[in-house]
């Protein structure tokens, strides 16, 4: 399969978003790898083929990309093929792109890439991905960030980007029901998993940060309290550990485990 993006799916340049999903449709039924049982590497790579094409084509910031570069890059070359990413790294002085960048090596299993790159733009000044993507690519970016660097076991970072996301869906909620999947993070990666990995002082300061935020129902509300008055007892403030762990029995009913903790801070109280 050879052509621009319109001539493998077999539309023309102005056709609309339906059209465009019809004749991915269509052309994927003919020739899906899967509807036949001896499919060869070429049909494989036809496929990927098309799925590209559909992709770009299908997102209207990847096609204006597309139809640009067509004609700025090569206006004469009917049968130009677009390579996105390439597209992108081409255009080292828009951030725009760079983001973008960052994002679509996200999504295709080029984390080191991804976070190399990002890296190197926060330390050339105030880069911030959702200054330069949609507010959902953004969110979905930031998220991918944090799973990079938990990868990488730099577990900090993971929580900053974390509260970054959990911060933008406070102000618009986007992840609605996923986004307990960010929470599960956050209360593994500030319990116990991030002792060693984030210092006590900031631990307790980023759980303080994401219970602040307001959007946590009782049960993970009493759940990071307990945390802090755990915290706090350790580095000898009972005092705090009993407000916070007070705050936590309100919010949890006075479950057992919250007590047994209250019974802690009285027993230390009494050497």
């Amino acid at each position: 399969m050879s052509g621009t993006y319109y001539e493998i799916l077999g539309v023309p340049r102005d056709a609309g978003l339906p059209e465009i999903k019809r004749a991915f449709r269509r052309k994927a039924k003919e020739m899906h790898p899967d509807l036949h049982e001896n499919a060869s590497e070429q049909d494989l790579a036809r496929m990927r083929e098309l799925l590209l094409a559909y992709q770009t084509l299908s997102d209207p910031r990847k096609r204006e990309d597309y139809d640009r570069c067509i004609l700025t890059c090569h206006p004469r070359e009917k049968r130009y093929r677009f390579d996105y990413r390439e597209f992108l790294r081409e255009r080292v002085d828009d951030l725009h792109s760079q983001a973008k960048l960052i994002f679509f090596d996200l999504l295709h299993d080029r984390e080191e890439e991804a976070i190399s790159l990002y890296e190197r733009l926060r330390q050339e000044g105030d880069f911030r991905l959702e200054e330069y993507l949609d507010r959902e690519d953004a969110m979905d970016c930031l998220f991918l960030v944090a799973e990079a660097y938990e990868k990488r076991g730099e577990l900090e970072e993971a929580v900053v980007h974390l509260l970054a996301v959990s911060s933008m869906e406070k102000e618009k909620p986007y992840f609605r029901h996923f986004f307990e999947e960010v929470l599960a993070k956050l209360r593994h990666f500030l319990g116990w998993a991030g002792g060693s990995e984030i210092e006590m002082e900031r631990r307790m300061r980023y759980i303080v940060e994401l219970i602040g935020l307001g959007i946590l129902g009782p049960r993970d509300e009493a759940y990071f309290y307990k945390r802090l008055s755990e915290l706090s007892l350790r580095r000898g403030d009972r005092t705090q550990a009993r407000f916070y762990l007070q705050r936590a029995l309100v919010r949890n009913g006075g479950r057992a485990d919250a007590s047994r903790l209250y019974q802690k801070i009285l027993q230390e109280e009494s050497v």
